[in-house]
């Protein structure tokens, strides 16, 4: 989909009276769509990932359970 000359013409009209504060968020929007863009392209598994090839490889010294109530009393 692309933009008509006029339309072209009549956004570049448009940022030419903006704030630098404004001009900063459109930029900030256009590397966002751009980000977005590319990350509809990213292939993500299907399915749910099988731990099973870490189980035994963490070795983990304190008290599990005290540290899940510590992380969770932080919230």
């Amino acid at each position: 989909m692309g933009l008509s000359r006029a339309d072209s013409q009549q956004v570049l009209r448009e940022l030419e009276n903006m704030s630098p504060t404004m001009l900063d968020q459109v930029l900030t929007f256009v590397q966002f769509l751009k980000y977005q863009k590319q990350a509809d392209h990213v292939n993500v598994p299907s399915g749910r990932y099988d731990f099973s090839d870490l189980v035994g490889k963490l070795l983990w010294r304190g008290d599990a359970v005290a540290m899940q109530r510590q992380l969770r009393d932080e919230w």
